[in-house]
């Protein structure tokens, strides 16, 4: 269940969206303006703003009306900052944690978390190691990618997909600007960032498996590799399976990049930090 903050007057509630870029709903909301009837929250906690923040980071902040009396919005306050002490945000705060006996490796907290609401194994694969520290960053192999810990970002984006397509040097020239699609092409998509465009079964399996906190931006068109149409995303590489459902099939990215680390002096690190966690 999702806790809600309380405070003031009446509006709707107003949830923030993701940047195209990474990964998570943040858990943050407008505020409601300030005015003579509104309660101050602050007070709640003895004008401590680091005990105030510490409550609001599992909940929502949602405007309540002000239902002519103080008292009334107090108690309303007091029972929903009840609700939000007991929340937790994630599965990290939870501890959990899942080993998998196929390959004989654990996928903890954040992680966890990540793994489950980007498509489980369907969409990562098994895990391939423990988290490691590779170029100082805490991250952790799946056959279909790599999962990175960066908490020198917001809390919304601090666990991101490996950008593995790039590291295997799989970017290609951008589309020069005469074979730019139009934008109100429904079944292509020009992404200005990068150069290239997502279309057919690729956009849509793009859309509806985790877009670009999934698999990054596009960095190649579509081309035959033995025989089938593949496409180069940033964190993925596509190959269409006409008769399959869906109709892509993920390369396990997560498991070339890993064992190509194993044998090139330039990923040693990754290899010798997972010896270390063996």
């Amino acid at each position: 269940m999702r806790c809600i903050w309380a405070s003031g007057r009446l509006s709707r509630s107003n949830f923030p969206r993701t940047r195209s870029g990474h990964a998570h709903v943040p858990n943050t909301a407008a505020r409601g303006r300030a005015g003579s009837s509104n309660l101050d929250p602050l007070s709640l906690y003895g004008g401590d703003r680091r005990r105030l923040t510490a409550a609001r980071e599992g909940c929502n902040w949602v405007n309540i009306s002000y239902l002519n009396t103080k008292g009334i919005i107090a108690i309303i306050t007091v029972v929903m900052l009840a609700a939000c002490q007991g929340q937790p945000t994630s599965s990290a705060d939870r501890g959990e944690s899942h080993y998998f006996v196929e390959t004989g490796h654990t996928v903890r907290g954040d992680f966890w978390h990540f793994f489950n609401v980007y498509g489980g194994v369907e969409s990562l694969g098994y895990p391939l190691t423990e988290e490691i520290v590779a170029n100082g960053w805490t991250v952790q192999y799946f056959e279909k990618g790599r999962l990175e810990r960066h908490p020198e970002n917001e809390p919304a984006y601090r666990i991101t997909v490996g950008w593995l397509g790039d590291l295997l040097q799989r970017r290609r020239p951008p589309l020069p600007p005469q074979l730019i699609p139009r934008a109100d092409d429904p079944n292509r998509r020009y992404f200005p960032e990068s150069g290239h465009t997502a279309s057919g079964d690729f956009l849509r399996y793009f859309d509806t498996h985790g877009g670009t906190v999934r698999f990054g931006l596009p960095i190649s068109e579509p081309f035959l590799e033995a025989g089938r149409l593949t496409q180069d995303f940033q964190s993925a590489r596509f190959f269409w399976t006409p008769e399959g459902n869906p109709p892509v099939m993920l390369e396990e990215i997560g498991r070339v990049y890993w064992e190509l680390s194993q044998v090139d002096n330039n990923l040693a690190e990754d290899k010798g930090e997972a010896e270390k966690n063996k």
